[in-house]
């Protein structure tokens, strides 16, 4: 199979992938938010940051380097795995003990148990990364699919029949930690990989000199990405952080969705074709391209259709998470670029870049949030959309280092889709003056469809290459 077609069928099958899981998940937490109060996604919003920091710190970056290392030997992929799973064993007493600090911080007693109960997650990831990472490594993203949706079915089986009965926040832990434990099952059942009894130190050390430094970078990213809820969650109210945390929920499942396939596609593709860098420009360039093509119009729609969304999806009682949707939308148009950006750098090693990057941003993000603090919630809130925007422009430069494709280069390739799309926005709020005593689900679906004939119909008249390829490839898998 070619570059492009090895291309095409990885991004189709991590689609299937992401957005049946996705999907599902999603599904899963707009029907339990029907039967569950704000408060409770409020407390789960509070300990986000906890989880993700304990996952990251169990993988350590250590599947990242077993992806782009080119050969890697039975030792290797043994010795991850048990690094992963001690890390798993640590941070789950840590947090264990840690959980009454937490508490007392929010002044929240019922999280000690939701943080202990919760965390067991750990090891979910500990004991499935490897397999992962080698099905990714030899794009297997169709075994992915397969392996992982029954998880996901049963994970949302247990979280709706919990909440239905009552549980509460606990049907929100019953539902994640379901669906990973079950996906762990399925992993080890469909992987022929099985962990040896063995071990290596130098192997540890050599896989620790690329993924450490993205260690850090990822909890940088992640713990301070995170700040948002924290500082909500302790100066806020529960509903509150309840509104921002489904908010921001509903901001990134389209997003997710396409920095998955981005990032797990694009990884091991770039890395195959490290050496030529010529080539890699040229693919990088059309990449950039049509993920923005592809990103820029969902979430600028969604920002637009926020209010018939909230009132299809959520009901009534969210209507004050309205005005946070619309704001978080515009920061999470450039997701998929910084990805994209950061996977370049990881194809070449360049884990010194990623971090020297991170830490800049994250003095940039700490400073802007505390001065918006003091401007209240929305200013917190707008800090999404000003922190996203510098972290693409700091991306671009580290990519600069790699590749000759600049700022200004990748500014100026997306901006005709950035016009259009913001044009689409604003086209969208003209329509919405005339809805009136329309249905939430018939004003949705009349916005939606405006707002896609308006794009489509404005990037076939500017000839964006996007466009064609898209119809390119629609036509090749119809035949």
């Amino acid at each position: 199979m070619d570059l492009k077609k090895q291309a095409i069928s990885g991004m189709f099958w991590v689609f299937i992938d992401t957005f049946l899981l996705k999907g599902i998940s999603f599904i899963g937490t707009i029907l339990l938010a029907r039967l569950l109060l704000p408060e409770d996604f409020g407390l789960i919003a509070m300990i986000s940051v906890i989880i993700v920091i304990g996952v990251i710190v169990v993988d350590s970056g250590l599947s990242s380097s077993l992806i782009r290392n080119i050969k890697n030997s039975s030792v290797d992929y043994s010795t991850v795995f048990y690094a992963n799973v001690f890390f798993s064993l640590i941070f789950y007493v840590c947090f264990f003990f840690l959980a009454p600090f937490i508490a007392d911080f929010y002044c929240q007693e019922s999280l000690i148990s939701l943080i202990r109960v919760y965390s067991l997650c750990f090891f979910c990831s500990a004991f499935s990364s490897v397999q992962t990472a080698i099905l990714i490594k030899n794009m297997q993203f169709k075994k992915i699919a397969y392996l992982n949706l029954p998880g996901s079915i049963v994970g949302i089986i247990i979280g709706l029949t919990m909440g239905y009965y009552g549980y509460g926040v606990w049907s929100i832990v019953g539902m994640y930690l379901g669906t990973q434990s079950f996906q762990m099952i399925a992993l080890w059942m469909g992987s022929s990989w099985k962990p040896k009894l063995e071990f290596s130190f130098d192997k540890l050390i050599y896989h620790y000199q690329f993924g450490l430094k993205l260690l850090v970078s990822s909890l940088l990213t992640s713990v301070l990405s995170n700040i948002y809820n924290v500082v909500i969650g302790k100066f806020y109210s529960l509903k509150t952080t309840g509104y921002f945390d489904r908010s921001n929920t509903l901001s990134q499942y389209p997003v997710t969705i396409l920095t998955q396939i981005i990032g797990k596609v694009t990884f091991p593709l770039m890395s195959g074709i490290q050496e030529d860098k010529e080539r890699l420009r040229l693919i990088f360039e059309k990449l950039v391209n049509f993920t923005f093509f592809v990103t820029a119009p969902i979430m600028l729609g969604i920002s637009a259709v926020s209010r018939p969304l909230v009132l299809l999806v959520l009901g009534k009682e969210w209507l004050p998470a309205v005005p946070m949707l619309q704001i978080i939308c515009f920061g999470s148009v450039f997701l998929t670029l910084q990805a994209l950006n950061v996977n370049l750098l990881k194809t070449y090693g360049r884990s010194d870049l990623i971090l020297s990057a991170e830490i800049y941003l994250k003095i940039v993000l700490i400073a802007s949030v505390f001065i918006a603090f003091f401007y209240g919630l929305y200013a917190i809130i707008w800090c999404t959309v000003i922190n996203s925007f510098i972290t693409l422009l700091v991306n671009m430069y580290c990519a600069n280092k790699v590749i000759p494709f600049s700022i200004k280069d990748q500014l100026i390739n997306i901006a005709p889709v950035f016009i259009i799309s913001i044009s689409m926005y604003f086209f969208i709020i003209f329509l919405q003056e005339y809805s009136w005593n329309l249905s939430p689900f018939v004003e949705l679906i009349i916005l939606s469809l405006s707002g896609f004939v308006f794009y489509i119909s404005f990037s076939y008249l500017l000839k964006i290459p996007s466009l064609f390829f898209l119809f390119d490839l629609i036509k090749r898998k119809i035949s």
